[in-house]
């Protein structure tokens, strides 16, 4: 995952699986198809770490918190997910932005953004080689 333009300070902060319906006890998270897809690993990426994680790989879904406790990151990457890919055909992930969380540098919500989610690519690497 990446950011790009953020503000205050860039982010500091990214949680991904909120409450869908306020008091509900269904939360989502980044989607994918569990046929094509299995992560293995999330890794935080230019000083980020990640707190918390939930992968299932049944319902293809990954819900995270990611922060950085130092400064943020106004655009870069701020999480690898690593996995396996299991079939050829294209998927796309998805998350809804009312799932998502992000906080800058001051601690404040960053409520004006956009979410882009790309295609998974066409093809796998297998032992870190293509």
């Amino acid at each position: 995952m990446s950011v790009v333009n953020m503000p205050g300070g860039g982010l500091s902060a990214l949680v991904v699986g909120s409450e869908s319906v306020p008091g509900a006890e269904d939360w989502l998270g980044l989607q994918y198809d569990p046929a094509q897809f299995q992560v293995t690993e999330l890794r935080g990426i230019n000083g980020f770490q990640i707190l918390a994680t939930h992968i299932d790989n049944l319902m293809g879904e990954v819900r995270f918190v990611a922060v950085k406790p130092t400064k943020g990151v106004v655009d870069g990457d701020v999480v690898l997910m690593v996995g396996n890919r299991l079939g050829g055909a294209n998927f796309e992930f998805q998350v809804q932005k009312a799932n998502l969380q992000l906080l800058d540098a001051n601690g404040n919500s960053i409520t004006v953004y956009n979410v882009a989610i790309g295609q998974a690519p066409p093809y796998y690497v297998k032992g870190g080689r293509g």
